[in-house]
């Protein structure tokens, strides 16, 4: 019985450290994730969810305008304290990430109203 015990645990500790390790390789990917264009959905979609937003603000979705210049993202998100927050470091690390962006808009996803946008040029 020790003996299964004791094959059971190290089994148990051998996986919960591949699954750490493999936790923290994700979180520097979606960190360092970048793009040229803000046509690609599934880059864009994933740097717009790993923003560092604001404790009351939580990411829902996007839509992405790239018929015409200059190219806007608009992130949908959830604003529990119904107030104006400050998104300026969203929106910074968006330019950084996605090379092409020319606006970046964040949108109240119960009401639809703007909460604030930023230009690129503009900040």
């Amino acid at each position: 019985m020790r003996k299964y015990l004791k094959s059971f645990l190290s089994t148990a500790l051998i996986l919960s450290i591949i699954f750490l390790v493999a936790c923290s390789n994700q979180i520097t990917k979606d960190e360092d994730v970048r793009t040229k264009y803000i046509g690609d959905n599934s880059k864009v979609s994933q740097i717009a969810s790993s923003l560092p937003y604001p404790e009351d603000i939580k990411y829902v979705s996007i839509e992405i305008q790239s018929k015409t210049e200059p190219y806007e993202l608009k992130v949908f998100v959830k604003n529990d304290n119904k107030s104006s927050t400050d998104l300026k470091k969203c929106a910074n690390q968006a330019f950084e990430r996605i090379e092409n962006m020319g606006i970046i808009s964040f949108y109240d996803k119960d009401d639809n109203k703007l909460i604030e946008s930023f230009e690129r040029d503009k900040q």
